[in-house]
C-alpha cells in the first residue's frame, strides 16, 4: 500500500476531527454534570463586594492574604 502525503493528511484530519468532537461532548458533559445527576453534586454560589484601594500599590499579597482570610477562606 501507498502512503502519500495525501492520505496521510486526510487520515491525521480523520483523527482530530474524532478527538475534537470527543473532548467536547466530554467537556459539555463536565460542564453541565449536576442537571444529570444532581442528588450527587451540590453548588453553592455567595455575591461578595469587594471594595478594592485606589493605589495600585496597595494590591499587594497581604492585601490578597486578609480578603482571603475576612471571608473565611482557606489556601
Amino acid at each position: 500500500m501507498k502512503l502519500d502525503i495525501r492520505n496521510l493528511h486526510r487520515d491525521l484530519g480523520y483523527l482530530y476531527i474524532g478527538l475534537i468532537i470527543a473532548l467536547s461532548i466530554s467537556g459539555i458533559l463536565q460542564n453541565h454534570r449536576d442537571y444529570w445527576k444532581p442528588e450527587k453534586y451540590t453548588v453553592d454560589t455567595k455575591h461578595v463586594s469587594v471594595l478594592l484601594p485606589q493605589d495600585e500599590k496597595e494590591l499587594t499579597d497581604d492585601f490578597a492574604k486578609k480578603l482571603r482570610e475576612s471571608f473565611g477562606r482557606q489556601r
